[in-house]
């Protein structure tokens, strides 16, 4: 994989007239994908974004959200093992 993710796994709900829902699970060195959300976000004003995430390098980790173009929640911590 060109971002070097695996273990991708891609779960959906029975679309309804008041939701439908997708979430995707990966593992990657990566840090989070923060700017494509930003992006779809943007160009998707009326779907709701989350991501919750903990980097394989176990430094940092958190939880985001994204409405109506914006950020609307950042909780990125570091993780208290790696300040000592």
């Amino acid at each position: 994989c060109k971002l070097g993710a695996f273990d991708v796994i891609c779960m959906g709900s029975q679309p309804t007239e008041q939701t439908v829902t997708i979430e995707y699970s990966f593992k990657t060195p990566w840090t989070p994908p923060v700017e494509l959300l930003n992006r779809l976000s943007a160009s998707f004003t009326t779907l709701e974004f989350s991501l919750s995430f903990k980097p394989e390098s176990n430094d940092f980790s958190g939880r985001m959200e994204w409405r109506s173009g914006r950020k609307t929640l950042d909780e990125t911590r570091p993780n208290p093992t790696t300040l000592v």
